[in-house]
């Protein structure tokens, strides 16, 4: 029989395996979104170290191509970056509303190899709860007990007399 933390835990990955879902298929709609094109310009670069070496946040102002709109201490490519990927002068750059807060800005912006993989995360995260949810299911046992249940109702169906024909 199933704990009621074994519930708790299904009916978690679940919820996440929903919103991962409900996330890729909004951020993939959102491609449709015209894209607002800029140039970025560095102002700042933020390192630090990681298990995978050193990484940098390339931060910096953003100009609309249409120059109504300037955006301050924006992150390119969400960061991130190697060192030697950083640009040192302008880089054309752009968002999708989809990308912008509640305020209508974005804080970060993509350079156009990057601008249309805002759903592919989400997209890789629904597989991946899914599969640990089935092995969670198989290390506690439960996909054993639901393929008993299931081969003891097709038993069950095969043994019943079948109603006489008029």
């Amino acid at each position: 029989m199933l704990t009621v933390l074994a519930l708790l835990v299904y009916a978690l990955v679940l919820v996440g395996i929903v919103s991962c879902v409900a996330t890729a298929i909004s951020a993939r709609s959102a491609l449709a979104e015209p894209v607002h094109w800029g140039t970025f310009r560095l102002t700042q670069l933020s390192c630090y170290q990681t298990r995978y070496g050193e990484r940098c946040d390339p931060i910096g102002t953003w100009t609309a191509d249409d120059r109504g709109l300037v955006l301050h201490d924006v992150l390119l490519d969400d960061g991130g970056l190697d060192r030697q990927d950083v640009p040192t002068g302008p880089q054309r750059a752009g968002y999708r509303d989809w990308d912008a807060d509640e305020t209508g800005v974005p804080d970060s912006v993509y350079d156009p190899s990057t601008v249309d993989d805002a759903w592919t995360g989400w997209a890789v995260c629904a597989p991946i709860l899914l599969a640990l949810g089935v092995m969670l299911a198989a290390k506690w046992g439960d996909l054993d007990r639901l393929w008993q249940y299931r081969q003891r109702r097709r038993a069950q169906a095969s043994v019943r007399p079948s109603a006489p024909g008029p």
